[in-house]
């Protein structure tokens, strides 16, 4: 009985763990598109509460994202890869490509807010922390 408590256990949280991990890709990949279309308020509803605090407002986070993270408005294409959690909530590691074939990894750091997962922060993996 016992085994069998354990293996359901371990599928629930398997499952669990697989849903939030698609969730968390799908809250990247939908900021990924409205910036791909120019659609910065659709991009902004993927922030946290705390980045929208810090911008205040589409046209303040626009201009941070143009000038800040070109490769994420103007990209090429994407890849998902690690996925990790962390005492703050969840990190993803998306690799990301340019217009100009410019290869970037990025951190995507994840808040759940009331069930949905929103954008904490992102940041840009220096070439020096990884290797290709």
């Amino acid at each position: 009985m016992f085994k069998l408590i354990a293996v359901i256990f371990i599928f629930i949280s398997t499952t669990l763990v697989a849903d939030e991990k698609s969730d968390i890709q799908n809250t990247i990949s939908n900021q990924l598109k409205a910036f791909a279309v120019d659609d910065f308020s659709e991009a902004f509803t993927h922030a946290s509460p705390g980045i929208k605090d810090i911008f205040g407002s589409v046209e303040n986070f626009s201009t941070m994202v143009k000038k800040g993270y070109p490769m994420v408005w103007r990209y090429d294409n994407f890849q998902f890869l690690k996925l990790e959690e962390t005492p703050q909530g969840y990190s993803q590691t998306v690799r990301i490509t340019d217009k100009k074939a410019e290869l970037f990894l990025l951190k995507y750091f994840m808040t759940n807010i009331s069930g949905i997962w929103k954008i904490s922060g992102v940041s840009i993996v220096e070439a020096s922390d990884f290797s290709a």
